[in-house]
């Protein structure tokens, strides 16, 4: 897995990437980070793309002052995933 800052909507996200084929978002809870999907992030990088980031104010993400809720949540995810369009194409 690669570590890579993507900026998107307002904030940078650290995200892990590694692996080719359908992309697997793995989303960590509050509090941890994208490093607790190591062990199945290497089960599933052998056939999938596998994006853990570190969500919005957590880990070495940026901690903006605000956009805390899900839909800031949910628009900085969706800036870093192997979509058509996203930051790994």
């Amino acid at each position: 897995m690669q570590s890579r800052e993507i900026e998107t909507n307002v904030a940078k996200i650290h995200v892990r990437v590694g692996g080719h084929g359908p992309a697997v978002v793995l989303l960590h809870g509050f509090g941890t980070t994208g490093d607790m999907w190591g062990h199945l992030a290497s089960a599933l990088i052998e056939d999938h793309m596998v994006i853990a980031p570190d969500l919005r104010g957590l880990g070495l993400s940026s901690k903006p002052d605000g956009g805390y809720d899900k839909k800031n949540q949910a628009a900085d995810v969706w800036g870093c995933p192997g979509r058509p369009g996203g930051a790994f194409d």
